[in-house]
């Protein structure tokens, strides 16, 4: 058994990117070019609590009655929390690695060494991606954001509603961070 949520559809999207270029020979400017975006998405949900047979019980922490009553059918009763608790879960993180043949070359006849070629690498990822098809890297009118004096790691972070669609880019930590606590705020107002 785990921690019980309802989601709310809302999730903050967070892709950093890391060059990897170094890692392949190039010849001046003509070379091939290698991108790891990494990926980390939250999901807003409103906290409920669990019951077996009409008594609350933690999922972390069930007894060995408790476990064995829930595999034989317990009746589980699932409600939200008191005060309507809402908290992030991560339910996503991970890279995807886009990978350039031949970056700076350009030919109508041979655009197969300049196409971007994409693939993810699932070993070190974690959960399922909800929201896969909203990428920000290489998306239109978005731009990444770096801190430390322009020193810092690009960062593009947003705010997704799945239910209206609309998607709210952020512009910088600081950002993300107030507009997450404000969003989980208003979340709690039932």
């Amino acid at each position: 058994m785990q921690d019980a949520g309802r989601s709310t559809d809302i999730f903050f999207i967070i892709e950093q990117l890391y060059p990897r270029d170094s890692l392949l020979p190039s010849i001046g400017e003509l070379g091939p070019s290698l991108m790891q975006v990494y990926r980390t998405v939250y999901e807003l949900i409103v906290k409920q609590d669990i019951y077996l047979d009409g008594h609350k019980i933690k999922p972390g922490n069930t007894t060995l009655w408790q476990s064995i009553k829930y595999m034989t059918g317990g009746k589980v009763t699932i409600n939200d929390a008191p005060g309507h608790d809402c908290l992030y879960n991560l339910v996503y993180s991970g890279s995807t690695m886009v990978a350039v043949p031949l970056d700076g070359f350009e030919s109508n006849r041979l655009n197969l060494l300049s196409k971007k070629l994409v693939f993810t690498p699932p070993i070190f990822n974690y959960g399922s991606d909800p929201v896969k098809r909203i990428n920000l890297y290489a998306r239109g009118g978005l731009s990444f954001f770096m801190e430390e004096g322009g020193q810092g790691t690009p960062i593009a972070a947003a705010k997704y509603n799945r239910k209206t669609g609309e998607l709210m880019v952020i512009r910088s930590r600081r950002e993300l961070s107030q507009l997450m606590a404000i969003v989980a705020h208003k979340c709690k107002k039932p």
